[in-house]
């Protein structure tokens, strides 16, 4: 998994609040919804999705 390979603590997606299709891919890749964002000098919401590494089991 990325975690491992790369040594990662976390993987965010971000997309547009019209974007089902990437929202429904992000949600099935495991990434959970976290908040709504503005971007600077955009007038439009993106949505940040977050998946954190799970932990490891000894």
């Amino acid at each position: 998994m990325a975690f491992n390979d790369f040594n990662l603590k976390q993987i965010s997606g971000v997309t547009s609040k019209k974007n089902k299709a990437s929202q429904s891919l992000l949600l099935k890749m495991g990434l959970v919804f976290e908040k709504y964002i503005n971007l600077p000098n955009k007038n439009e919401k993106v949505m940040i999705f977050k998946l954190i590494q799970p932990e490891k089991k000894d």
